[in-house]
């Protein structure tokens, strides 16, 4: 935090500075004409053409130090953003982690029912399945950043598409309901990786940010050669001051003081997913509460 004043304090001073060099030698100019120039009609030519290009020059100047400024601010706020998400990440990926040793040392050192140790491999399983997904988000992100981020595209049927994805929540989230619309037996062009993941975070965010209690309803509909995904929740919405931030990269709701964690890939992935396929992703509030995740992607 004190590099980051002292890099604002330097900034300034340095703005400062230049800005009270061009005033003084701007007096200085015309101090010096007003000794040696004579001609009056001359002497206010003179001063006035010193006053254009300092006005001039100051309005340069104010441009490229603003530019300066956002560019130094918004590095800053990445680099934090990155900090923040090495250590969310880190969480994220210790707990299940810790979760299966402490399970598998349970099996090898106790003897335990049968159902037991079934409910145990079971939750490994769980824990296993949060890994994998968080893993696949890393290696997708790093796909997005090298330009390596290329679809496989195959023709399969949405209903089977679909299935991967609510399966995999559902295994993640035994207790959530999700309510599913009729879905047509039509075939489309997609990648099945690149799908599943964008439905799986979206479905996750759902869940994470949204009432337990409360179904998920999620909406798959091909209208005019366009694939037309909502997915609604019942939680607290999206605050208006965070809108604009939740699909930037290692932004998460955790970092803006909600009291949820993450590692903030969730959402960027699945915008990025959505551009990809040139299609838009726009968050609308659901009433009474809760967000409505609009996706239209061309086929």
């Amino acid at each position: 935090m004190n590099r980051q004043k002292a890099r604002y304090l330097l900034f300034f001073m340095l703005f400062v500075y230049v800005l009270a060099q061009l005033f003084w030698w701007g007096l200085q100019l015309i101090q010096s004409y007003q000794k040696n120039v004579s001609d009056a009609q001359l002497l206010q030519y003179k001063v006035w053409m010193i006053l254009g290009e300092g006005s001039v020059f100051l309005f340069l100047l104010f441009i490229g130090f603003r530019y300066i400024y956002q560019s130094i601010k918004k590095d800053i706020q990445s680099a934090q953003l990155e900090s923040t998400f090495l250590l969310s990440v880190t969480h994220e990926l210790k707990t299940p982690i810790a979760s299966i040793r402490l399970m598998l040392d349970t099996l090898l050192m106790r003897k335990t029912e049968e159902y037991v140790q079934k409910q145990m491999v079971k939750d490994a399983q769980h824990e296993l399945l949060r890994l994998q997904n968080q893993i696949e988000n890393i290696l997708l992100t790093t796909r997005t950043q090298s330009h390596s981020f290329e679809k496989k595209d195959e023709e399969i049927s949405l209903s089977i598409l679909i299935q991967e994805p609510i399966r995999k929540i559902q295994k993640w989230f035994p207790t959530t309901i999700i309510e599913l619309s009729a879905v047509e037996n039509r075939k489309i062009f997609f990648d099945q990786e690149l799908f599943s993941s964008l439905i799986v975070n979206i479905l996750e965010n759902a869940i994470v940010h949204g009432n337990s209690s409360a179904p998920i309803q999620a909406y798959f509909v091909i209208q005019d050669n366009f694939l037309c995904i909502e997915i609604k929740d019942q939680g607290n919405g999206i605050p208006e001051n965070i809108k604009n931030q939740i699909t930037q990269r290692f932004f998460s709701r955790d970092h803006a003081h909600q009291g949820t964690k993450g590692t903030g890939l969730g959402l960027y992935l699945a915008e990025s997913i959505v551009k990809h396929y040139k299609g838009s992703m726009v968050f609308e509030s659901n009433s009474p509460q809760g967000t409505i995740v609009k996706i239209q992607l061309p086929l």
